[in-house]
């Protein structure tokens, strides 16, 4: 029986409520956006920490309960050495321990890839680890009965050794079977295997889960067309069938919810944009009088 990494023991503190057309919720992959967060310790005193949400720490949540504020070293750290943009996030990991970081949401595609750019510390023995699961159950319930033998779709990328410099990895999600899979789950280790080691650090930086097989079938079910993916900030819309439904709007925001251009097309098929903005994930929204479709753009340097 294959089971959850040991380091899920703590229960999920967030999850997704919102899901669009055709997209995996899958929210600041490219870390650049960081709040403070509050955990409470069992000294009656509260840590504040910033926290790449809506990515989550089970051992940083777990080490909190036996810390006081004052003692309290986050294993989860923001971090200016980047692969691109202006942050990354770091996972630092004590001889014999390990680090982690999770996130998961909804899906409503079968997205069959899982790409993201790595370097680390370690030695010898020391693990970068990285599992993805599609499944249709509650993520808690997933996660806290440690059997992965019930996920529809998973993949796992695992590097052992030291990677001085940042490189791309890629997961190729493998489907059992034809059942519709709604959540997402990602988990990111960094193991410290050798109890007399010094500290390893992993960085990880552009993380994306996306759909790369079956384009032409999600691009009909998108509505509309989206290219060159991933692109510097040049890109064309294409309507399809809806360029003559009436004015259409679309939209761009960024992973903080924010719209960062928005057009209203009449009787357009070909939209060109020029979108000067940082580098990271975008989604852009196609409203239509019968449907709302959203497909993610990832803008590069």
């Amino acid at each position: 029986m294959n089971k959850v990494m040991p380091i899920l023991l703590m229960p999920l503190f967030f999850m997704f409520s919102e899901t669009v057309h055709g997209q995996c919720n899958f929210l600041n992959g490219d870390f650049e956006t960081w709040q403070v967060d509050t955990l409470p310790t069992s000294f009656n005193d509260t840590i504040y920490y910033e926290n790449p949400a809506p990515w989550i720490s089970f051992a940083d949540q777990f080490a909190a309960l036996f810390s006081s504020a004052s003692s309290f070293v986050p294993k989860v750290n923001k971090t200016t050495d980047k692969n691109s943009g202006t942050y990354a996030v770091r996972l630092d990991a004590n001889p014999g321990q390990s680090s982690d970081l999770e996130s998961f949401g909804f899906c409503n595609i079968r997205p069959d890839q899982f790409t993201g750019f790595f370097k680390t510390t370690g030695t010898a023995n020391d693990t970068f680890l990285v599992n993805v699961f599609l499944i249709n159950e509650d993520p808690m319930n997933f996660l806290l009965n440690g059997d992965t033998s019930t996920a529809i779709g998973k993949g796992t990328f695992i590097y052992i050794g030291n990677q001085p410099t940042y490189q791309q990895f890629a997961i190729n999600i493998k489907y059992k079977s034809a059942a519709p899979a709604d959540t997402f789950v990602v988990q990111i280790a960094n193991i410290n295997s050798n109890g007399a080691s010094p500290a390893v650090s992993a960085y990880i930086d552009d993380v994306s889960l996306f759909l790369t097989n079956g384009v032409e079938d999600e691009e009909k079910t998108l509505g509309f067309q989206l290219f060159p993916n991933p692109t510097n900030g040049y890109f064309t819309v294409n309507l399809n069938e809806m360029a003559g439904s009436g004015p259409v709007p679309i939209t761009i925001i960024n992973a903080m919810g924010q719209v960062v251009e928005e057009q209203f097309v009449v009787n357009q098929n070909r939209i060109d944009f020029k979108l000067k903005q940082p580098p990271g994930i975008y989604f852009v929204n196609v409203v239509s009088k019968e449907n709302r479709y959203t497909r993610k753009i990832v803008i590069t340097d």
